[in-house]
């Protein structure tokens, strides 16, 4: 299965069956995945960054080395699931059910985790990065300005503090859009193209697109480089960072 099968499958309305789809190496980021049976699935290699997997059932998934950041994982079931060496970076897990679950290896650097923290889950030698509560405190920027190396990164922001993302983008009619909603605790002030200064084909320029932080929290800003007339249209290219505002 890939990123259609499973759009297909939501198209269908009703709870989204996947129970042991094979997904290893799919890209399913920003997809609202609320309540769906991705039980026995395998998602190695996957990337759902972004995603919302609120209420999910993930019963002993395997989706190791999987990209994660960002996910929204509240109240979902992740009893046996084998998440080692999957990246959580800023995942929402408050609410989840953890119990027998691997994070051996697992990147949690701001991740949200359920009041009783790693509590029955298994974390042999430890995750290779901790969740918040063991980051240690950083001066934070008022401004921060991210390009394309920063894919699938996690910043923190002040608030108030601006940040920046600069893409590339040519002139070929492919455009980044944004495809996820940082709200409340970004706000969208803009998002426009840098000409290159040249006139030839196909040159380069960039895209631009600047949010401030208005509230405490976090949030995914996830873009997609797409043909604008036809919104079903594979990507040729994403984008996404896990932002924490405080």
């Amino acid at each position: 299965m890939d990123r259609d099968d499973v759009l297909a499958a939501l198209a269908a309305g009703g709870p989204t069956q996947l129970n042991g789809a094979e997904l290893a190496g799919a890209d399913l980021s920003g997809l609202d995945l609320s309540g769906a049976d991705l039980s026995y699935a395998t998602l190695v290699d996957a990337r759902l960054d972004g995603s919302v997997l609120r209420a999910a059932h993930l019963w002993s998934v395997v989706a190791t080395s999987a990209s994660l950041v960002g996910v929204d994982l509240r109240d979902a079931d992740l009893t046996a699931a084998d998440l080692r060496g999957a990246d959580l970076t800023g995942a929402l897990l408050d609410g989840a059910a953890l119990t027998g679950t691997d994070l051996s290896g697992a990147d949690l650097t701001g991740a949200v985790l359920p009041p009783s923290g790693l509590a029955g889950a298994v974390v042999t030698g430890g995750p290779a990065t901790a969740p918040d509560e063991t980051v240690p405190d950083e001066t934070v920027p008022d401004e921060t300005v991210l390009d394309e190396t920063a894919d699938g990164s996690a910043v923190t922001l002040a608030l108030g503090a601006t940040l920046r993302i600069r893409l590339d983008e040519g002139a070929t009619g492919y455009r980044w859009r944004i495809t996820t909603d940082p709200a409340p605790c970004l706000e969208l002030l803009s998002s426009a193209v840098e000409v290159a200064p040249t006139s030839a084909a196909g040159a380069l320029g960039h895209r631009v697109v600047e949010l401030v932080a208005r509230a405490a929290g976090r949030a995914v800003v996830g873009l997609e480089l797409a043909q604008p007339w036809d919104p079903a249209s594979e990507p040729a290219r994403v984008f996404s960072v896990a932002v924490t505002v405080r």
